[in-house]
């Protein structure tokens, strides 16, 4: 008895090292990566200012914040998934047959950087009703906080602004490369198939009257029909406003109006001869085309 005692006190004696040795084994993986992120989580600890003030932003916060804008991307159509930055790989090359000299890609990129601006501008004004003159990265903002694109346009469009104000103000010794170039043309494309919303003129020249029985029409305006367009092509109501500007159909314009108010009575004929009643009185519409819009 006194021997099999011994016996049982030896292996209790051994049990909790083959314990922690299984245990070792078993969890060595888990382990592993606690060790190996132990400097990591002491170095952010000590970079702590105050009860949680400030921490400092590790990798795997970064990564976390540029999934997030990657998801916020994704909920539009693959199109604006994704902005280039300048310089950039090109993801789709717009560079001509012939090679540019330098003097010809600082004037394109002059000229593409007109065009981006008018087009946010645009943008802004269509769909959220913001001044023409609106800042872009203003209008940018917007987007951003609508999570139509992600931070990245407003990034793009900073490097691009930075660039061409370079060109600008040291035109001789700054050189623009066909990748920035490539870049900025992106970029503009971007915008330009950006799902939104658009106003278009839908008829236009209509003749507009005083009257209800379509006798007495109004000097010096005509009534333009609107309408306002959803990006998968579905059209809204259409409504018809007097104008004194002239436009062509299916031209699409900003939202800007005369604030000169025709207190009067409009009428239109519709196409039975039939005259409609439009408003009891309306401003002028006065909304400008893309070419028209200042960069």
């Amino acid at each position: 008895m006194a021997a099999l005692a011994e016996l049982l006190k030896g292996l209790a004696a051994l049990s909790w090292p083959l314990v922690v040795l299984w245990a070792l084994v078993y969890f060595r993986k888990p382990i592993a990566g606690f060790l190996q992120t132990l400097p990591e989580t002491v170095r952010r600890m000590k970079s702590a200012e105050g009860l949680g003030m400030k921490v400092e932003m590790d990798r795997a916060e970064a990564r976390l914040i540029e999934t997030t804008e990657t998801v916020i991307a994704a909920k539009l159509p693959p199109v604006v998934s994704t902005v280039p930055l300048l310089p950039a790989t090109k993801i789709i090359t717009f560079t001509e047959q012939k090679q540019q000299t330098d003097e010809e890609r600082k004037g394109s990129l002059m000229t593409i950087y007109s065009s981006l601006q008018r087009k946010i501008r645009f943008i802004g004004n269509t769909m959220f009703g913001m001044p023409v003159r609106s800042q872009p990265e203003k209008v940018l903002a917007v987007l951003i906080e609508r999570e139509m694109v992600s931070r990245s346009a407003l990034t793009s469009y900073t490097t691009l602004r930075s660039l061409r104000n370079q060109v600008a103000h040291n035109w001789t010794n700054v050189d623009v490369s066909s990748e920035a170039l490539d870049s900025a043309r992106e970029l503009l494309k971007f915008f330009d198939d950006l799902p939104r919303v658009r106003i278009l003129i839908k008829e236009c020249g209509l003749s507009i009257y005083k009257d209800s029985a379509g006798l007495i029409p109004y000097e010096a305006m005509t009534g333009v029909r609107i309408v306002a367009v959803s990006p998968n092509g579905v059209e809204g109501d259409s409504y018809v406003y007097p104008t004194k500007k002239n436009y062509y159909s299916g031209t699409e314009v900003t939202w800007e109006w005369e604030m000169n108010l025709e207190p009067q009575p409009m009428y239109f004929r519709e196409i039975n001869g039939r005259a409609v009643k439009a408003w009891d009185g309306s401003n002028l519409f006065s909304g400008r085309t893309l070419d028209e819009v200042e960069g």
